[in-house]
């Protein structure tokens, strides 16, 4: 997070103004995600509390469709249109960077996105072709969790990883796993 916030601080194109910066942050789940207390508070420790923090949602690990990213597209071109000027965009998730990458030109023209919990490497490297774009990759701890496991319970005789997409875990992944690991078992949720 703090590499995130770093990378924003770097590209913010001169922005020396009296005031607040206005942040918009886009998560491509909800408000009801484990990790997005912390996502806040972490932007909001790093870039200090002279921000103004703006929040949308895409929510699209539940029923996105061509229809729902027109609309999600049509309420951020109206909030640009009609409201503050961004200083910065940050986006969590592959498929906020998607759409910020996709819709760049259109809706993000000149202001900077700084990226995090990226798991898509392609996605990466064409996210950072573009000007005043960076971030970061999500980093897995599977081996770490195994450790920490193994450690704490000794006897185990398999541990379970659900996982809610398939995608989230190449097929070398899966097999680096499973041969490292004999006690892992792999269940996905979809």
């Amino acid at each position: 997070m703090f590499i995130t916030i770093l990378i924003l601080g770097i590209y913010t194109k001169d922005i020396y103004s009296e005031g607040k910066r206005n942040i918009l942050f886009i998560s491509s789940g909800n408000p009801n995600f484990l990790n997005f207390d912390e996502y806040m508070s972490g932007i909001v420790s790093g870039l200090g509390h002279d921000i103004n923090l703006q929040t949308e949602y895409m929510n699209s690990e539940y029923n996105y469709s061509p229809k729902h990213e027109l609309e999600f597209y049509e309420l951020l071109s109206h909030r640009l249109r009609n409201y503050k000027n961004f200083d910065g965009i940050i986006v969590e998730n592959d498929d906020a960077l998607e759409f910020a990458i996709k819709y760049r030109e259109d809706l993000f023209k000149d202001i900077p996105i700084v990226f995090f919990a990226i798991e898509n490497e392609e996605l990466i490297k064409k996210a950072l072709s573009y000007d005043m774009v960076s971030g970061v990759k999500e980093v897995s701890s599977i081996d770490k969790n195994i450790e920490l496991i193994s450690k704490f319970h000794k006897g185990v005789k398999n541990i379970y990883f659900m996982s809610g997409y398939k995608s989230e875990l190449t097929k070398e992944d899966i097999s680096y796993y499973e041969n490292k690991y004999k006690k892992i078992i792999l269940i996905y949720m979809r």
